[in-house]
Protein backbone atom coordinates (compact mmCIF):
# COMPACT_ATOMS: atom_id res chain seq x y z
CA UNK A 1 0.00 0.00 0.00
CA UNK A 2 1.41 3.57 -1.36
CA UNK A 3 1.88 6.55 1.52
CA UNK A 4 -1.29 8.26 0.27
CA UNK A 5 -3.56 5.27 0.18
CA UNK A 6 -2.58 4.89 3.87
CA UNK A 7 -3.12 7.96 4.64
CA UNK A 8 -6.61 8.02 2.69
CA UNK A 9 -7.94 4.67 4.80
CA UNK A 10 -6.52 6.20 8.12
CA UNK A 11 -8.20 9.43 7.59
CA UNK A 12 -11.71 7.54 6.62
CA UNK A 13 -11.38 4.95 9.76
CA UNK A 14 -10.98 7.93 12.18
CA UNK A 15 -14.14 9.42 10.40
CA UNK A 16 -16.09 6.23 10.48
CA UNK A 17 -15.07 6.35 14.53
CA UNK A 18 -15.93 9.83 15.07
CA UNK A 19 -19.16 9.99 12.87
CA UNK A 20 -19.88 6.66 12.86
CA UNK A 21 -21.23 6.34 16.36
CA UNK A 22 -23.54 8.39 18.03
CA UNK A 23 -22.91 9.11 22.10
CA UNK A 24 -25.05 9.95 24.39
CA UNK A 25 -26.16 13.85 24.95
CA UNK A 26 -26.23 13.40 28.49
CA UNK A 27 -22.50 12.62 28.55
CA UNK A 28 -21.36 16.14 28.08
CA UNK A 29 -23.21 17.40 31.64
CA UNK A 30 -21.06 13.70 33.07
CA UNK A 31 -18.80 15.13 35.69
CA UNK A 32 -16.09 12.13 35.25
CA UNK A 33 -15.71 12.37 31.30
CA UNK A 34 -12.34 13.50 31.38
CA UNK A 35 -9.34 11.20 32.42
CA UNK A 36 -5.39 11.41 32.75
CA UNK A 37 -3.41 8.31 33.04
CA UNK A 38 0.00 7.95 33.29
CA UNK A 39 1.96 4.84 33.31
CA UNK A 40 5.72 3.21 33.14
CA UNK A 41 6.31 0.94 30.65
CA UNK A 42 9.41 -1.61 28.98
CA UNK A 43 10.03 -2.65 25.47
CA UNK A 44 8.88 -5.68 24.20
CA UNK A 45 10.94 -5.55 21.22
CA UNK A 46 14.76 -5.90 23.27
CA UNK A 47 15.52 -2.93 23.97
CA UNK A 48 16.73 -1.89 26.67
CA UNK A 49 14.63 1.34 26.97
CA UNK A 50 13.03 3.05 29.74
CA UNK A 51 9.20 4.56 28.75
CA UNK A 52 7.01 6.11 30.70
CA UNK A 53 2.93 6.89 28.88
CA UNK A 54 0.94 10.10 29.98
CA UNK A 55 -2.20 9.77 28.20
CA UNK A 56 -5.22 12.86 28.91
CA UNK A 57 -8.56 11.44 27.44
CA UNK A 58 -12.52 12.90 27.23
CA UNK A 59 -14.40 9.49 27.50
CA UNK A 60 -18.20 9.70 26.14
CA UNK A 61 -20.91 6.79 26.92
CA UNK A 62 -21.98 5.10 23.01
CA UNK A 63 -25.90 5.73 22.66
CA UNK A 64 -27.82 2.75 23.84
CA UNK A 65 -25.43 0.35 24.82
CA UNK A 66 -25.29 0.70 28.64
CA UNK A 67 -21.52 -0.88 28.09
CA UNK A 68 -19.26 0.77 25.58
CA UNK A 69 -17.25 4.25 25.69
CA UNK A 70 -15.96 5.86 22.90
CA UNK A 71 -12.69 7.54 24.11
CA UNK A 72 -10.61 10.08 22.31
CA UNK A 73 -7.18 9.64 23.68
CA UNK A 74 -4.23 12.19 23.44
CA UNK A 75 -0.69 10.45 24.13
CA UNK A 76 2.82 11.40 24.66
CA UNK A 77 5.37 8.33 25.29
CA UNK A 78 8.72 9.37 26.55
CA UNK A 79 11.21 6.96 25.76
CA UNK A 80 14.69 6.65 27.32
CA UNK A 81 17.26 4.42 25.04
CA UNK A 82 20.32 4.60 25.76
CA UNK A 83 21.11 8.14 26.73
CA UNK A 84 18.79 9.18 23.54
CA UNK A 85 15.85 10.58 24.54
CA UNK A 86 12.81 10.56 22.09
CA UNK A 87 9.09 11.90 22.79
CA UNK A 88 6.30 10.48 20.45
CA UNK A 89 3.01 12.44 20.37
CA UNK A 90 -0.23 11.47 19.41
CA UNK A 91 -4.18 11.19 18.84
CA UNK A 92 -5.59 7.87 19.59
CA UNK A 93 -9.64 6.88 19.00
CA UNK A 94 -10.43 3.90 21.46
CA UNK A 95 -13.64 2.26 22.18
CA UNK A 96 -13.63 0.57 25.55
CA UNK A 97 -15.95 -2.32 27.14
CA UNK A 98 -16.72 -2.42 30.56
CA UNK A 99 -19.54 -3.94 33.01
CA UNK A 100 -21.74 -1.81 33.15
CA UNK A 101 -22.27 -2.10 37.40
CA UNK A 102 -20.77 -3.49 40.13
CA UNK A 103 -17.85 -1.54 42.77
CA UNK A 104 -15.05 -3.05 40.82
CA UNK A 105 -15.64 -2.98 36.68
CA UNK A 106 -13.50 -4.92 34.31
CA UNK A 107 -12.69 -3.69 31.25
CA UNK A 108 -11.11 -4.27 27.60
CA UNK A 109 -10.24 -1.42 25.05
CA UNK A 110 -9.00 -1.50 21.79
CA UNK A 111 -7.65 1.80 19.68
CA UNK A 112 -5.20 3.16 17.18
CA UNK A 113 -3.94 6.16 16.86
CA UNK A 114 -1.65 8.58 14.75
CA UNK A 115 1.93 9.91 15.92
CA UNK A 116 4.93 12.16 15.46
CA UNK A 117 7.87 11.26 16.96
CA UNK A 118 10.75 13.32 17.64
CA UNK A 119 13.63 11.86 15.86
CA UNK A 120 13.85 9.24 13.40
CA UNK A 121 15.74 6.34 14.64
CA UNK A 122 15.66 4.03 17.53
CA UNK A 123 17.97 1.04 17.97
CA UNK A 124 19.54 2.21 14.29
CA UNK A 125 16.37 1.81 11.70
CA UNK A 126 13.53 1.00 14.32
CA UNK A 127 11.19 4.29 13.55
CA UNK A 128 12.92 5.62 10.07
CA UNK A 129 10.72 8.51 9.93
CA UNK A 130 8.72 11.02 12.07
CA UNK A 131 5.74 9.97 11.31
CA UNK A 132 3.91 6.89 13.02
CA UNK A 133 0.88 4.51 13.41
CA UNK A 134 -0.15 2.56 16.96
CA UNK A 135 -2.27 0.23 18.27
CA UNK A 136 -3.09 -0.73 21.28
CA UNK A 137 -5.09 -2.62 23.56
CA UNK A 138 -5.47 -2.74 27.24
CA UNK A 139 -7.13 -4.89 29.95
CA UNK A 140 -7.91 -3.59 33.03
CA UNK A 141 -10.46 -2.84 36.34
CA UNK A 142 -12.35 0.48 37.17
CA UNK A 143 -13.17 1.64 40.54
CA UNK A 144 -13.82 4.43 43.03
CA UNK A 145 -11.07 6.22 44.64
CA UNK A 146 -11.72 8.84 47.05
CA UNK A 147 -15.14 9.63 45.24
CA UNK A 148 -13.41 9.59 41.70
CA UNK A 149 -13.80 6.90 39.02
CA UNK A 150 -10.65 5.35 38.96
CA UNK A 151 -8.91 2.38 36.74
CA UNK A 152 -5.27 0.08 36.58
CA UNK A 153 -4.86 -1.56 33.64
CA UNK A 154 -2.29 -3.61 31.22
CA UNK A 155 -1.60 -1.88 27.89
CA UNK A 156 0.27 -3.65 25.00
CA UNK A 157 1.46 -1.34 22.14
CA UNK A 158 2.78 -1.58 18.90
CA UNK A 159 4.47 1.39 17.58
CA UNK A 160 5.86 1.78 13.52
CA UNK A 161 6.17 3.72 10.67
CA UNK A 162 3.06 1.28 9.15
CA UNK A 163 5.58 0.94 5.76
CA UNK A 164 5.85 4.82 5.23
CA UNK A 165 9.07 3.94 5.17
CA UNK A 166 11.59 1.34 3.50
CA UNK A 167 12.11 -0.26 7.12
CA UNK A 168 9.21 -0.85 9.20
CA UNK A 169 10.69 -3.09 12.25
CA UNK A 170 8.57 -1.12 15.13
CA UNK A 171 8.88 -0.41 18.74
CA UNK A 172 6.40 -3.06 20.99
CA UNK A 173 5.99 -1.95 24.45
CA UNK A 174 4.39 -2.79 27.97
CA UNK A 175 2.38 -0.30 30.14
CA UNK A 176 1.28 -0.37 33.82
CA UNK A 177 -1.50 2.71 33.63
CA UNK A 178 -3.08 4.07 36.34
CA UNK A 179 -5.63 6.58 35.64
CA UNK A 180 -8.39 9.13 37.73
CA UNK A 181 -11.31 10.89 36.17
CA UNK A 182 -12.17 14.31 36.58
Amino acid sequence: MGRRAGCVLLLFLCCVLFFGFPVESSAAESPHRFEFALGPGISLSNLDSRQLLLAPAVSIPVKGTGFLRFRIEGNAEFIDFHDKFNAVLGVAPFFRAILPKGRVRPFAEIGGGINYSTHTYLDGDRLKGPFLFSAMANAGLEFTFQGRPASLSYRVRHLSNGHLYHCNKGINSQYLMMSVSF
